[in-house]
């Protein structure tokens, strides 16, 4: 009878940590496929406006560096487009919002600080410090509070090791960028989704 339990005792602890990895896995792919649902209704709703905008194709009424939080609720729910509003299980929060990139230059700051991740700015590519998303409109998902190894894993899966920052940091390149603050060990994570 010992040696039973102890043959399953050994079996479970080798299968206990693929079970957390697997579950982990699956936190991480539902982001991602969240993200992507998002980008369809976004590209629904520009195919029938033309335009990033309200209910009914109205102006958002921004100004230069403006935010439009709950962009998904707001107008893509009601459109259509989405069926429920944007979630994720890695997120304490989360969102779709647009943000008026008028003002954005090359050298505007991407994630070096929780300021600058309002910003709209992004460096898709990762070469250099440099802003590579110019135009009207920035059509982004909003992650608040994410384990930084979530985080991490996030940017893996849609940027790649190249784009990913490593632990402990802030991470700047690809189409997810995020602020890592070390007091609370979190992330507020920002995903590219479309520009204008």
């Amino acid at each position: 009878m010992i040696g039973v339990l102890s043959v399953l005792a050994i079996l479970a602890s080798m299968l206990l940590p693929r079970v957390f990895q697997a579950i982990s896995s699956a936190r991480i792919n539902e982001a991602v496929a969240s993200c992507n649902g998002a980008r369809v209704a976004i590209n629904q709703y520009y195919g029938r406006y033309t335009r990033l905008g309200g209910v009914n194709g109205s102006d958002l009424g921004l100004s230069s560096g403006g935010i439009f939080p709950n962009w998904d609720v707001a107008c893509l729910i009601p459109e259509g487009c989405l069926e429920r509003p944007f979630q994720s299980r890695i997120a304490n929060s989360a969102q779709i919002r647009v943000v008026n990139i008028v003002g954005n230059i090359p050298d505007t700051p991407i994630a070096d600080s929780a300021d600058a991740l309002e910003r709209g700015a992004y460096n898709r590519n990762g070469t250099g410090a440099i802003n590579d998303v110019i135009g009207s409109w920035i059509v982004e998902a909003c992650l608040e509070g994410v384990d930084n190894q979530d985080a991490i894993e996030l940017s893996l899966l849609l940027d790649g090791p190249t784009l990913t920052a490593a632990a402990g940091s802030s991470d700047e390149i690809g189409r997810v960028k995020y602020f890592f603050n070390p007091d609370t060990r979190t992330a507020s994570v920002r995903v590219y989704l479309s520009h204008r």
